[in-house]
């Protein structure tokens, strides 16, 4: 069996009240956060990001901030689309993008970033944007799905970005703030009026077929086989075992409770080294941790007739496509969301309940490590969700058999994504900017959390 797409759509133009525009239909990922966005009461949509310090002074860093704001609109234009129903687009929703030239930039990004100068709260923030529909409406009129906020206090400050999970996976958005306060530290030397304004399109981003290299020729068995096994695991007719909420009745719609815990230095250094000795990895070990606590603290199972049918299934488990792209796909300008969405199962009757604690996490680890390898080893991995949107493309709000089911997320090394300092300054050569925290939330707007 090929792979049900031969050839994904890419941009194509057209014209507009006078204007040239350009479109593509959502596609992967995209449309399954969408879907969630509209028909969720915004569910997972995103606010992320980093607090700094900076030796530059409030004027300056907020200049400096507007100039790579304007810069990062003609390298990564993405940030400017709409996102649009559609009846003639295959998947129902359109990206829409409207090309800008150096006289309207400045507009544009007076409209599309915030200014706050005076103490703040990252939490607050988070807070205040996850209880804030998307999308802003621009001074014109025009409807955009992404804000920024520059905080500005004495001693610390923030640059935060407010938009769709359509487009904001974790590492994408990470690196596109990295992008940001490094033109801020040191601003290239092309001045914003020498860009090719009008031809910025040409960095709108791929698809997810098209960024990771198109349909493998092994899709016909291997391929077929990962999407078999992804099904066979999501048919199960028992619902995954979970905690259970005390009470029967939401008190309090759409409320977020977000709890932070953290590792010393020293105890993160050395439980990373003894993951890698073992041949794991932190996220593996925080899986593992995650179904444990699950089991042990639940020991009843809705749905379970026994201990032999009981089990915790992480699903989706998220897996950046990155490692998949190839090309041009590989600079920040592919902004957008590009994830495959697997399920990880751990039955009750495999893990050893019988040895120490150490090896019971251990026997959950090597479970949830083996299925890692499974899926991230097979190149068709990026393609299995794009296939699957082909067969069933959600129409509606999601319904789940166990509706407590945890999910679990791991964005990975942030030093691979962030800098910690940028530029230097002065004769000791102090950083313009270091970086001192990251954070992020996602809107939980969904009457049954």
């Amino acid at each position: 069996m090929p792979h049900p797409i031969i050839q994904e759509p890419s941009w194509l133009s057209f014209s507009e009240d006078g204007h040239e525009k350009y479109t593509r239909p959502l596609l992967g990922s995209e449309i399954i956060h969408d879907t969630a966005h509209r028909l969720n009461d915004g569910l997972g949509e995103v606010c992320m990001g980093l607090t700094f310090t900076t030796q530059l002074d409030s004027q300056d860093l907020v200049k400096r901030a507007k100039e790579s704001l304007a810069r990062l609109r003609f390298f990564v234009p993405i940030v400017a689309s709409e996102i649009v129903s559609d009846s003639k687009s295959p998947t129902g929703r359109t990206w829409v993008y409207t090309p800008s030239n150096s006289e309207i930039i400045n507009d544009w990004v007076n409209a599309s970033i915030t200014i706050r100068i005076g103490e703040f709260n990252p939490e607050d923030i988070i807070h205040e944007m996850n209880l804030q529909r998307l999308p802003y409406t621009h001074p014109d009129g025009q409807l955009q799905h992404t804000h920024w906020y520059l905080l500005c206090d004495k001693d610390h400050h923030g640059l935060f970005m407010h938009g769709p999970h359509t487009m904001m996976d974790a590492w994408p958005t990470l690196k596109n703030l990295d992008k940001l306060l490094e033109w801020i530290a040191d601003p290239p030397d092309i001045p914003l009026s020498s860009l090719a304004w009008g031809d910025e399109w040409k960095n709108l981003p791929a698809g997810p077929m098209t960024a990771t290299g198109g349909a493998r020729e092994d899709w016909d068995t291997r391929g077929v086989k990962l999407l078999e096994r992804i099904g066979k695991l999501r048919m199960n007719p028992v619902p995954t075992h979970s905690l259970h909420p005390t009470r029967d009745t939401i008190k309090q719609v759409g409320k977020m409770t977000r709890l932070h815990d953290s590792f010393s230095e020293e105890l993160s250094s050395s439980l990373a080294k003894a993951v890698k000795r073992l041949g794991f990895t932190v996220g593996q070990l925080a899986d593992a941790a995650v179904v444990l606590a699950l089991f042990e603290g639940n020991q009843i199972s809705v749905g379970c007739k026994s201990g032999s049918e009981c089990h915790v299934t992480l699903d989706p488990v998220v897996m950046s496509q990155d490692r998949y792209l190839v090309g041009s796909s590989r600079e920040h300008s592919h902004f957008v969301s590009g994830l495959c969405l697997v399920p990880i199962s751990v039955p009750y009757s495999k893990i050893n309940w019988q040895g120490s604690s150490k090896e019971r996490l251990l026997s959950v680890m090597k479970m949830i490590k083996d299925q890692y390898d499974h899926f991230l080893e097979n190149d068709n991995l990026p393609h299995v969700l794009p296939a699957q949107l082909t067969m069933y493309r959600p129409q509606q709000a999601g319904d789940f058999a166990n509706q407590h089911a945890s999910i679990m997320t791991n964005i990975g090394r942030l030093e691979s994504l962030v800098s910690s300092t940028y530029g230097s300054k002065g004769d000791n050569r102090l950083p313009v900017i270091e970086v001192t925290d990251m954070i992020f939330g996602h809107r939980l707007g969904w009457q049954r959390l």
